[in-house]
């Protein structure tokens, strides 16, 4: 196993299956790439594919991008959930909410996402699925299931070590320590200090949200909003459209319409 991607729509909860992923790598004794987490991974993708790395050594990898099919020596988590209620989450974490043409911008998200989520279903039948619903109700079973898919050993005591580390409780202690951190108009950060850890993102209304590059995580990234809230932003009309644009998706995938 040379590679890990936690490769999905995003969204979906797979920012801590990625953090827990590296923490359980990590406790096993692999040397993770990388090791501070980029921006954009779509050069960190290309070189796990062109560069051999040495035992002891593993690329753990989120994208939302398409992967090429034929990957040997590489495991495949991907993360899912109702594509209503992640669509709305993605609105707000891109800030979105208040753009013109809100409903076009939704349903574009909603196929977009859908099509990611069966893109990695259908190719890679021996992925990993995690259900967002279960990393709320159940993360230390999901913890397990990922302990297991990979091959790994970690005792009990490390994974519940690892399920307090990336509690809600303790993500939002983290969050708001990004709300401390000073951004210029330009999108640079004020403190060369800060600089060290943090990064920053463009939002789509021209704002920056701050990018930790230790765990990834980054500004608004829990939104707050609980599940079937997407019903309060859209007319019975708006709502009527998009249920029949994913009805048969979320029954195939097990959710209720």
């Amino acid at each position: 196993m040379q590679r890990v991607f936690i490769a999905g729509a995003p969204r979906t909860g797979s920012m801590w299956t990625y953090n827990v992923t590296r923490a359980l790598l990590e406790k096993e004794g692999f040397d993770l790439i990388p090791r501070e987490i980029p921006t954009s991974e779509l050069d960190l993708i290309e070189e796990a594919f062109a560069k051999a790395i040495g035992p002891g050594r593993i690329y753990c990898i989120k994208t939302h991008k398409l992967l090429k099919c034929d990957l040997n020596d590489t495991k495949i988590i991907t993360n899912y959930r109702d594509v209503r209620d992640s669509m709305l989450s993605f609105m707000k974490f891109m800030r979105l909410e208040k753009t013109d043409n809100f409903f076009d911008t939704a349903m574009k998200i909603i196929k977009g996402q859908m099509t990611t989520t069966d893109y990695y279903f259908t190719h890679f039948t021996t992925n990993l699925r995690i259900r967002y619903d279960d990393i709320v109700s159940e993360p230390m079973g999901v913890i397990k299931l990922i302990n297991k898919y990979l091959g790994l050993k970690v005792g009990q005591r490390q994974m519940l070590v690892i399920e307090e580390r990336f509690s809600k409780k303790n993500v939002k202690k983290l969050l708001s320590n990004l709300d401390k951190v000073a951004v210029s108009k330009q999108g640079e950060i004020k403190d060369d200090k800060s600089s060290v850890h943090y990064d920053t993102v463009r939002n789509r209304d021209g704002t920056y949200r701050i990018f930790d590059k230790k765990t990834a995580f980054q500004t608004y990234h829990i939104t707050e909003q609980g599940s079937r809230n997407w019903k309060d932003y859209f007319s019975s009309e708006q709502q009527d459209e998009i249920n029949n644009a994913v009805s048969d998706w979320l029954v195939k995938y097990g959710f209720t319409i």
